[in-house]
């Protein structure tokens, strides 16, 4: 798992099917331009320190798996927002858990926010095993604007101090 390089374009546009592009903000088709682009976008976000993107590859092969960031809130710098993806032929097999709890334990000096938030679709009980397991708890709804009309659950880490000088709240998994 690392930041994601230009290298990294052909890899992602493989993995960016129909089901990722109706459940993320990626495209569909993803085209090598886009792929481009939004690694660009990325490493300069991370350069300027509003963005913690990471590219998650399985260890064994160094296929790449899905993607995994943290990114400060536009309006409230001092929140994060969680946002990850997994490739169609990768879920059950740990991938996004181990990535989610890295990116939390990497976030402490490179953002500075006091908590890290995740909207979750409310039927999608293996990303909120995901979040529980990062040491995220349930922080109450949130409806996404847009035509869907859905109420997400929100879980947040974070005790109200900068993220490097809390602790986190484990809770059990679902």
């Amino acid at each position: 798992m690392g930041l994601p390089h230009a290298m990294d374009a052909s890899r992602l546009v493989a993995l960016v099917t129909p089901s990722v592009g109706r459940w993320t903000s990626w495209p569909f088709p993803l085209t090598e331009h886009d792929a481009l682009a939004r690694i660009a976008d990325a490493r300069d976000a991370f350069e300027r320190r509003t963005q913690l993107p990471l590219l998650i590859v399985e260890k064994a092969t160094g296929t790449a798996v899905g993607w995994v960031r943290a990114r400060r809130d536009a309006v409230d710098t001092r929140l994060g927002w969680l946002g990850y993806w997994m490739g169609d032929a990768f879920p059950g097999r740990g991938f996004m858990r181990e990535a989610v709890q890295a990116l939390v334990l990497r976030l402490p000096g490179v953002l500075d926010i006091l908590s890290l938030d995740a909207m979750v679709h409310p039927d999608n009980l293996p990303s909120t095993r995901v979040l529980m397991a990062a040491g995220m708890t349930y922080a109450g709804t949130l409806t996404k604007g847009g035509d869907d009309d859905i109420v997400y659950r929100r879980y947040r880490v974070g005790t109200g101090k900068r993220l490097d000088e809390g602790e986190r709240s484990d809770g059990p998994v679902a």
